[in-house]
């Protein structure tokens, strides 16, 4: 028997690993759970929500021992016997309760074939066939990778990678709390240092009393941009969009919405200023994509009665978010930078008769994306990291061009690189309307993790 329990264990824990392994990619941090829509989802797909799990396991041992013996006596035959039978019954039973984690991962399971934008599927963004912008649109629409702006609908469930930040009036504020609680900590280190405390301390509770226990989040999504097409704004992913031949103007997509500072999990200095990438899930507020938001809600009920205040409130909220460029710029600089290393190799394979295509252009795009960060670097590792494309341009198409021909092209392409930079800088420097910079889709938030 010690044979057959060394068989059992070794099958119960190549059955527990494999079960490891399969569930590895499911662990997640929560950052942020509402509880009620939580529940409230779940509900709607599956009726009774249940609190407990119960599992049963029964195990019967039997064993039995019989002897028989059997004896001649003269012209007479004696058989005898005996048999011994004994069981034993075990009986476990485990008794799981249901908590808010348990339920969410059920949630997302159920609803997962419905999630727009899921990070599900940032593993299966397909290559596809170049002939037209509006052919390649319609291909990653497809694939579920590009969306018309009319397809989000109020209600509809996004999951979305973003870089987790709150807006900048909520950043205010906080700074306002902190320098006014240590004016009135240290009040003879802080006299001299800053002007206007008090001026800043009377603003930093107006806003306090209008955020009202919130937090509006103004988070940059990782994965997807905006674009506008025949006056249409569409919501694609960036490496469907670097698959073009030529530059497309593009936005920055935002999410945002406002949370509940009480459902938070951390401590909000922790994680609401460092920008880290985070997982949301939420569903749609508002319908499309727009080119602005209000992040203090009650702005709209105060501009009812003193519209001059909430028209000043708005004005300044838009001027803070123009102060902060820097990070947009350089995603934007590396963006052009990416493409126009595709965009060589393109060049280099038409040089040679040839098209980059298929798993040519997946690797070559591969790549590029991996030098996409010499952008802010100096001018020769900029010229490394061409050489380094064409190189593997050629080595993987197996072409000959002319090395003359090869130079003047990448000297061309870099040219039009510069262009673009200056030309996209010079864009987001003049003193147009914010709205013409980003695109915000306004989301209930369900959940933040990681």
């Amino acid at each position: 028997m010690r044979w057959w329990r060394g068989i059992q264990f070794r099958w119960r824990s190549w059955r527990q690993s494999s079960i490891a392994r399969k569930n590895y990619d499911t662990i997640r941090e929560f950052i942020y759970l509402d509880e009620v829509s939580v529940n409230s989802l779940m509900a709607s797909k599956d009726g009774a929500i249940p609190t407990e799990f119960t599992d049963s396991n029964t195990r019967l041992l039997r064993g039995e021992l019989s002897a028989t013996s059997e004896a001649t006596v003269g012209l007479g035959k004696a058989t005898g016997g005996t048999k011994l039978e004994a069981s034993h019954t075990a009986a476990s039973q485990i008794v799981r309760k249901a908590i808010i984690q348990s339920t969410f991962r059920r949630l997302r399971a159920t609803i997962l074939s419905e999630v727009l934008f899921t990070t599900a599927r940032e593993a299966e963004v397909p290559t596809l066939a170049w002939s037209s912008l509006e052919r390649l649109l319609a291909d990653a629409e497809t694939s579920g990778h590009a969306y018309k702006s009319g397809a989000l609908q109020r209600g509809r469930l996004v999951e979305l990678t973003v870089e987790l930040d709150a807006d900048i009036l909520f950043r205010a504020s906080t700074m306002i709390d902190v320098f006014g609680d240590l004016h009135q900590e240290m009040p003879e280190h802080m006299r001299g240092q800053l002007s206007g405390i008090s001026d800043a301390m009377a603003m930093g509770r107006v806003l306090e009393k209008l955020l009202a226990g919130l937090v509006p989040l103004r988070c940059r999504v990782v994965d997807y941009c905006a674009i506008k097409i025949d006056g249409q704004d569409w919501v694609v992913h960036r490496r469907i969009l670097e698959q073009a031949p030529f530059r497309v103007e593009s936005f920055p997509l935002y999410l945002v919405g406002v949370a509940e500072q009480a459902l938070f999990w951390k401590d909000l200095r922790r994680i609401l200023f460092s920008r880290v990438p985070v997982q949301v899930l939420g569903r749609i507020a508002k319908p499309s994509v727009h080119t602005s938001w209000q992040p203090v809600k009650l702005i709209d009920v105060v501009g009812q009665f003193a519209p001059e205040f909430a028209s000043s409130m708005t004005a300044v909220s838009r001027a803070m978010n123009r102060s902060l460029p820097l990070p947009d710029r350089a995603m934007q600089s590396e963006m052009l930078f990416e493409r126009a290393l595709v965009r060589y190799a393109r060049s280099l394979a038409e040089l040679a008769h040839t098209s980059l295509v298929g798993a040519n252009l997946k690797v070559l795009s591969a790549l590029a994306a991996s030098k996409r960060s010499v952008a802010s670097s100096e001018y020769d590792l900029q010229v490394d990291a061409f050489k380094d494309v064409g190189e593997a341009t050629v080595d993987r198409l197996g072409i000959s061009v002319d090395h003359g021909q090869v130079v003047n092209l990448r000297r061309a392409t870099m040219l039009q690189l510069q262009e673009e930079v200056q030309a996209a800088a010079a864009s987001r420097d003049n003193d147009g309307p914010v709205s013409d910079e980003c695109r915000y889709l306004d989301c209930e938030v369900v959940a933040i993790y990681w």
